[in-house]
């Protein structure tokens, strides 16, 4: 994964993240929140793939935290890299 933009709401506001080049840039809403998701130990487990909840770990973890902060995610967006595509 390359790149990555999630939107959605957190106590009816509306929130919005953006990932890229190892960087992340979100509302702080959204990070604040997403901070409460990684405290917690959330975890991300789908048959033999386990993430846990992270701000600074791989963008698969990131990605899934951000979308587990919002209370309604309403948009994301993925943008693949050449490795992803092979």
């Amino acid at each position: 994964m390359k790149a990555f933009s999630v939107e959605g709401t957190i106590d009816g506001e509306q929130v919005q993240a953006v990932y890229g080049d190892g960087l992340l840039f979100a509302d702080t809403a959204l990070f604040n929140r997403a901070r409460i998701v990684v405290a917690l130990g959330d975890r991300f487990e789908q048959g033999p793939v386990q993430l846990e909840a992270s701000l600074t770990g791989p963008p698969e973890a990131v990605l899934l935290t951000l979308i587990r902060a919002c209370d309604a995610p309403t948009m994301v967006e993925i943008e693949a890299a050449a490795r992803d595509l092979l």
